[in-house]
Parts: C-alpha cells; structure tokens; sequence
C-alpha cells in the first residue's frame, strides 16, 4: 500500500520549491520527487537526509508521515 508523504510536500511548498527546483538541488529528476511525494518510491537514506536538511526538517517527520513533537530543553 503507498502512502502519500503530505508532510513532505508541505514543508517543500513552505520553501516554495517546485518538485523541479529540489530535485535540481539533489540531482533528481522531477517524476522522482513526484514518486516519493506520492508514494511510489521511497529515497534512499542520504537523498532523504538530504532533502530534510534543505528543507530543514526533521528527516522522521518529512517520511514517516507521524508528526514527531521536539522536546524542550
């Protein structure tokens, strides 16, 4: 069953990244940032760390569609 990462398309809207302009920073086509968006494939681990670190996100958040509460310290 695939899931669509809405997570990971809200925090590239929120950067006002099209899919095009982040896979040009990764160095990935367009139908691959639309196949993991929605589901179809998932990245490999250092795409997906890259990809949180553009977007500076936490990289859990971004793929396991769980929103993931930061402790206070």
């Amino acid at each position: 069953m695939r899931k669509k990462r809405n997570n990971l398309i809200k925090a590239r809207k929120r950067k006002k990244f099209t899919q095009e302009q982040l896979g040009a920073l990764i160095n990935k086509q367009k139908t691959v940032i639309s196949n993991w968006e929605t589901g179809y494939a998932t990245p490999a681990l250092d795409d997906a760390m890259r990809i949180a670190q553009i977007l500076e996100e936490d990289i859990y958040n971004l793929f396991s569609g769980v929103e993931v509460q930061k402790t206070q310290t």
